[in-house]
């Protein structure tokens, strides 16, 4: 438990760097230097290239997080798992770009009318493909020697500071929009190169092959793992990239634009999660090795309470800055208003459900976790199909959350059913009670004439109103460990000053 709260909060750390890093880039440079159909076409070239690498993949993803502890003795160069990790990227890269090659013809056809410039570019996504495939890999294989915040650093860090450099480099007219281009997917490339730093300098890239060691049961169940880490992940990016991509078939690539902008202000809110979920990962499937519930019991409790107070305080925050928001970004984009609304509602019940996905995936039972995120993908889809057409991109972010609410509740459901856990307490009802007094306390602020000054009184005053009633209500043991450490500190930190 300790490894996940001392990754999760390093993570967390990196997150915020990167959300700040890409919020000037994506939030105040983009909107007011690209225009939306530019826009729309980094967001379109990083879809399908995401969309292909997930295919790329084979589903060894889920092989490397759910198996790996069946390989792990660091003195037996871990059975070969590194050798036969790369060789099935190998296979799946050059079965991803060879189906985008055939399939190339129909994306030009379905785009060339309303995204002639997508048409223009789409030669980026092949390389783009591979270096997203290394990256998803063997970040996997980092996480499983529980090292879970190296690629959160690469992804949200590293890379967003290399687009912000490009970003500038273009504002001042030392790139050309062409040269740009070529270079963020260069940006965007970066993390798969540099994912191998750590493996290699702890000596973890054996080369060694150990067939032998895979016998019939062990085979068999890589094969199945594998088969259903397709399924889930292919529905996964569906989840996450198809509104995109039906945005620019049934709207245009200007739309695509305003939409993922929209997007990156809702997305804000799932944060924290991705630093816990990363590590809890390792944690949970080591447990489900020894059949450990009590310990799978207890993460997915405090991921799903910790997720809701941390969640809660920023989508309410958010929705009380929407006005300032939107003296950020230019009028062109208000249409985007309810796509950060119910987008950031979407991933906060996500989030307050903690890593009911990984208790599923990483479960004798993972094939369930496939049967429901293809229902998600389906929900996804359908009802993207009916909401585009009548609400337009408010349609898909709707979409989004509808889908959710499902999906989420199918996953609680079966955990209650098939394994007993409930991770819900009367503390999660305070939480959420509290989340309503702190937004309610955000309208009795005066609105600022400054709209920076006031985005930044009135979140540290929610801050202080958030975080006195979580702490004086004792919600959370985590939070109370927080207080009482940053007590420790600056009490120790005066202490020494003083003498």
């Amino acid at each position: 438990m300790g490894v996940i709260k001392r990754q999760s909060i390093k993570g967390t750390i990196y997150s915020y760097i990167g959300t700040v890093i890409g919020f000037i880039t994506a939030g105040l440079l983009f909107p007011r230097f690209l225009s939306t159909e530019q826009i729309g076409l980094l967001t379109l070239l990083a879809s399908y290239s995401t969309l292909f690498s997930v295919f790329a993949s084979l589903g060894f993803t889920s092989v490397v997080i759910r198996l790996f502890p069946y390989f792990r003795d660091e003195t037996k160069q871990h059975h070969g798992f590194f050798f036969l990790t790369a060789a099935v990227t190998a296979i799946g890269c050059l079965l991803s770009i060879l189906l985008f090659l055939l399939l190339k013809p129909l994306i030009i056809k379905d785009s060339i009318e309303q995204s002639p410039l997508f048409v223009t570019y789409l030669h980026l996504i092949p390389p783009l493909i591979l270096f997203l495939l290394l990256y998803t890999i063997f970040d996997s294989y980092n996480r499983a020697l529980f090292n879970a915040t190296y690629g959160t650093f690469l992804t949200e860090v590293v890379q967003r500071c290399a687009i912000l450099l490009l970003t500038v480099l273009f504002i001042i007219s030392l790139l050309s929009f062409h040269s740009f281009v070529l270079l963020y997917i260069s940006a965007l490339c970066i993390p798969g190169i540099l994912i191998f730093y750590p493996l290699i300098l702890k000596k973890q890239t054996f080369m060694r092959s150990e067939f032998s060691y895979i016998d019939r049961n062990l085979k068999k169940e890589i094969i199945y793992v594998s088969m259903f880490g397709i399924v889930i992940g292919f529905s996964n990016i569906i989840i996450q990239r198809v509104d995109t991509i039906m945005i620019n078939s049934m709207i245009d690539l200007s739309a695509t634009g305003i939409y993922s902008i929209s997007l990156l202000f809702g997305s804000i809110v799932s944060l924290p999660s991705r630093s816990i979920n990363r590590i809890s990962t390792s944690v949970i499937s080591d447990a489900w090795k020894i059949n450990d519930i009590d310990t799978i019991s207890q993460v997915y409790y405090k991921s799903c309470l910790n997720q809701a107070i941390i969640g809660g305080l920023v989508f309410a925050g958010i929705w009380a800055n929407i006005s300032n928001v939107f003296h950020i970004l230019s009028p062109e984009y208000l249409s985007g208003k309810y796509v950060i609304f119910f987008f950031g509602l979407s991933t906060f019940i996500t989030m307050s459900t903690g890593v009911s996905s990984s208790i599923i995936n990483l479960s004798k039972d993972y094939r369930y976790n496939a049967y429901f995120t293809c229902a998600f993908g389906l929900l996804v889809v359908v009802t993207n199909l009916v909401l585009i057409p009548v609400l337009g991109i408010v349609g898909a972010a709707l979409a989004s959350l509808i889908s959710s609410l499902i999906y989420n509740l199918m996953q609680f459901v079966f955990l209650y059913v098939k394994y007993k856990l409930f991770p819900y307490d009367k503390r999660i009802l305070i939480v959420l009670i509290v989340i309503v007094i702190t937004y309610l306390f955000s309208l009795l602020i005066p609105e600022l004439s400054n709209f920076i000054l006031d985005i930044f009184v009135r979140s540290a005053m929610m801050t202080i109103v958030f975080g006195s009633l979580i702490i004086l209500l004792k919600v959370s043991k985590d939070v109370d460990g927080i207080k009482t450490t940053i007590i420790g500190r600056l009490r120790s930190f005066f202490k020494i000053n003083n003498t």
